[in-house]
């Protein structure tokens, strides 16, 4: 059996985190799985199409190549 530990945090749902609290982290998720703690969102991703294709692209990368386009 696995030594752990419970987490005192909650996730941005308000809800207690399931995560080892013996390990840091700084995204706290919960069992829901329909919590916006579990979204693409709140991994920093967001949806886009790219090539017809959906993907998912962290926020800050599509915010950057954004700054350096040409109109």
């Amino acid at each position: 059996m696995a030594i752990t530990a419970k987490c005192n945090h909650k996730c941005p749902g308000d809800k207690e985190c399931t995560c080892n609290g013996l390990v840091r982290h700084a995204h706290h998720i919960c069992r829901d799985t329909t919590c916006r703690c579990h979204t693409a969102e709140a991994y920093g991703l967001e949806a886009m199409t790219v090539d017809h294709q959906a993907v998912y692209m962290p926020r800050l990368r599509r915010l950057e190549e954004g700054a350096h386009a040409t109109p």
